[in-house]
């Protein structure tokens, strides 16, 4: 019996039976024992029979997709992203930052730095969006074992609301590269949940600064000027044509070192921002302008010499509180040009040629 419940029920296997019950018949039918025992056979072949079809109905029922599954709930159901607006984090040894929403941005630390903004609120819509489709344990041994108790963890996180509520979880232990374990303070259950580590909540400044420290769109320019050891004026006509001062008879822009410079000065990204009560030494070596919009809303960068010893540079916008630090390499050769590095000669059409009639 239980070796038949065994064997695949395919429509072969069907015609086996029904082959062995032919026989059956033709070989008993012939005397009394005969009908006696092929009515037992026929009834056992029944049975069989019924039982293999039940089997059959089983498997089906039991692989077929369910479409009545509910998805995983959320984690943090009561979490609304847009009304967070500050985020604490503290490591596995106790050093902590925090990230504060201000207007319609962020300030990172003490010193309120300028925050990465997009990161901030990439990695709140990920925690949102955190569910629960792994529980690994409930037990309070289990929250030492996985680092994700109150006082041993890796990360712990609390996050502020506008209504004054905080929501606080826990990192812990990571099973693979892609997922963590996570418990929510006062909650037992802990979560073995993908699509967030420990490694993307640092506590750490550099990790949630916003490293675009010049980010002008070179179409919104209506004037740029660079003033230092060399000197350059550009401007825009009223057809938004490039025109660089100084241009000598027979010059015209050099468009393509036009276009490098303007796109270099445009976008600097910094490698640090200076303490707020940071005081730099010496004058600034050179002063960019930038002038944008209808109204030509005027912008300032000024720049100190590099420094040899860490091969950087120290700069200041007049539109950050903070004085910043960029690789001296950026801007070694927008600095070392000047007008005519911008111009090139008009080039002449070749003489008309003249043709002479053959005599015929």
């Amino acid at each position: 019996m239980a070796e038949l419940c065994h064997r695949p029920a395919g429509p072969a296997y069907y015609q086996y039976l029904w082959r062995l019950a032919a026989a059956e018949r033709k070989t008993h039918v012939q005397s009394p024992a005969g009908v006696k025992e092929y009515m037992m056979n026929k009834t056992k072949n029944i049975g069989l029979f019924i039982l293999l079809l039940i089997q059959a109905g089983l498997i089906v029922y039991l692989y077929q997709p369910s479409a009545s599954a509910k998805p995983a709930a959320a984690i943090f159901a009561d979490l609304q992203p847009q009304k967070v607006n500050g985020i604490t984090i503290t490591d596995e040894n106790g050093k902590t930052i925090t990230l504060r929403r201000e207007g319609s941005g962020w300030l990172v630390g003490a010193d309120k730095f300028p925050g990465n903004g997009e990161k901030i609120e990439r990695i709140i819509k990920k925690i949102a969006a955190l569910k629960q489709t792994r529980l690994v344990a409930r037990s309070k041994g289990s929250r030492v074992r996985l680092k994700v108790g109150g006082e041993l963890f890796n990360r712990k996180i609390t996050l502020s609301v506008k209504a004054g509520n905080k929501l606080t979880f826990f990192l812990g232990t990571a099973p693979s590269s892609k997922s963590v374990h996570l418990r929510r303070e006062g909650d037992d259950n802990i979560y073995q949940v993908s699509g967030l580590s420990t490694w993307q909540l640092g506590v750490d400044n550099p990790s949630w600064w916003q490293t675009k420290y010049i980010d002008i769109k070179p179409e919104d320019l209506t004037a740029l000027s660079l003033k230092g050891k060399n000197n350059i004026e550009l401007s825009r006509d009223g057809k938004k044509v490039w025109q660089v001062a100084g241009a000598g008879v027979g010059q015209v822009v050099n468009k393509p070192r036009l276009n490098g410079f303007i796109s270099t000065v445009c976008a600097l990204d910094i490698t640090s921002y200076q303490a707020a009560d940071f005081k730099p030494q010496g004058k600034a070596a050179a002063t960019i302008t930038y002038k944008t919009g209808a109204e030509s809303k005027t912008l300032e960068l000024k720049i100190w010499p590099p420094n040899a010893k860490t091969s950087d540079q120290l700069i200041k916008s007049s539109a950050s509180k903070f004085y910043a630090r960029l690789p001296s390499y950026i801007l070694k050769e927008p600095l070392g040009l000047n007008s005519s590095d911008l111009l090139q000669n008009k080039k002449q059409k070749p003489p008309a040629t003249v043709t002479s009639k053959k005599k015929s």
